[in-house]
């Protein structure tokens, strides 16, 4: 089969969106051939069936109409390169190029994994042949389109290793900083922590990407400095996703509070380096009876407190196996082989 992927970026060193390289290399040992239509390009090294063309955004911003235009004309001029489209995550581009695909007879799969629900989410859908995504929360829609695959986590990139004991109970966090990776819980859980005087540390790894979250990171510092946090919590910043690696795999602990609902890759990251992790994402929650139990309630830090305490309870080899537990769920479940077949298999039988 030969597919044409539509994607945001294709940048093996972008902060949020690196992991998408790695899915276009496994997908591309199981087609003939692929061809990449990203807005924006950086740095990438993938095998010889695998071509990339950008809409130009990394040379020069453009008004949005300007790239949906150049989205039609290069899916027009490379109608014979390619079977059936992937698009990922954003709904403007099945809703851009569909017209394009359908007039040459070519199938429309579309990947989205988040709890936002919007018209032009509906609309997506309703052109699609199918819709992929991560659990059931990650599509909020009703379709008989829908089909649960799990993520794609790259399992040996993302390994366990031998961890050593530490006095200080090492905590990481890794995401955008806004307001719906819900920070104010994790730091009020932080400052439980320094009250009770447990030696900790967290290290939170990420930035702003607008203006809006600048301005809430900012709070976020400042609310750090008021409670007397500034040792124990330190801000990383964005990093490449093999840089993020060594984090988590010295951590104790991965916390999260994130919003979305949808299950956040960076748990999975996590849980595959083998970290104890701890959330509030509900689709976290109903993957196995061990991550139930590390599971709190949006916004309750007092609860995120008590899981994080019930960590430096356990003997050390108790942590292991816990953690060895929840990289077997992303093994067995979510390891990046197995997803890259299921879905070319289900764009191949559309």
């Amino acid at each position: 089969m030969k597919l044409l992927i539509v994607t945001q970026i294709l940048d093996k060193n972008d902060p949020v969106l690196g992991f998408f390289h790695e899915w276009v290399r496994e997908f591309s040992k199981h087609a003939e051939k692929i061809s990449v239509i990203c807005l924006k390009k950086g740095v990438y090294d993938l095998p010889e069936n695998v071509s990339v063309f950008s809409l130009g955004k990394e040379t020069k911003l453009a008004p949005p109409f300007t790239y949906m235009i150049r989205l039609k004309l290069l899916s027009w001029k490379l109608r014979r390169e390619y079977d059936a489209v992937l698009c990922h995550m954003n709904p403007e581009y099945v809703i851009g190029g569909a017209l394009i695909w359908k007039m040459f007879g070519k199938k429309i799969s579309f990947w989205y994994a988040h709890s936002t629900v919007s018209v032009r989410l509906h609309l997506a859908v309703a052109l699609s042949d199918i819709v992929l995504t991560s659990t059931d929360e990650g599509l909020r829609i009703k379709t008989n389109k829908k089909r649960i695959i799990g993520q794609g986590i790259d399992t040996e990139m993302f390994s366990m290793i031998s961890r050593n004991p530490s006095q200080t109970l090492r905590l990481v966090t890794v995401g955008r900083i806004s307001p719906s990776k819900d920070y104010e819980t994790i730091i009020a859980a932080c400052s439980r922590l320094s009250k009770d005087a447990i030696a900790y540390e967290l290290k939170v790894i990420g930035g702003p990407g607008t203006s809006e979250q600048q301005k809430y990171f900012n709070e976020i510092k400042n609310k750090i400095k008021i409670l007397g946090l500034s040792v124990e919590v330190y801000f990383v910043g964005p990093l490449p996703q093999n840089e993020i690696i060594p984090y988590l795999q010295n951590a104790d602990v991965f916390v999260s509070a994130g919003l979305t609902g949808s299950l956040d890759k960076a748990l999975l990251e996590a849980m595959s380096c083998g970290a104890i992790t701890i959330s509030c994402n509900t689709a976290f929650k109903n993957l196995s009876t061990d991550t139930l139990r590390f599971s709190f309630a949006s916004k309750d830090s007092i609860t995120l407190e008590e899981k994080i305490k019930e960590v430096i309870e356990m003997s050390f080899s108790t942590r292991i196996d816990i953690g060895q537990k929840m990289r077997n769920i992303v093994e067995k479940d979510h390891s990046l082989s197995n997803f890259a077949e299921k879905v070319i298999d289900l764009i191949e039988n559309i």
